[in-house]
């Protein structure tokens, strides 16, 4: 393990397949703010 520093805790990643399946902001932004709520700090990224 690396003792890097990061600008976030929690790496929240889906695929466009998701997308198709479940609305992905309906999904990843509630948990974004609920991460954040709790003193984490989430980075979201969407691929294609």
């Amino acid at each position: 393990m690396s003792n890097a520093e990061f600008p976030y805790d929690v790496f929240l990643s889906y695929s466009a397949k998701d997308k198709q399946a479940v609305p992905v902001p309906n999904v990843v932004r509630p948990l974004a703010e609920r991460l954040r709520k709790d003193g984490r700090q989430p980075k979201a990224e969407g691929r294609s």
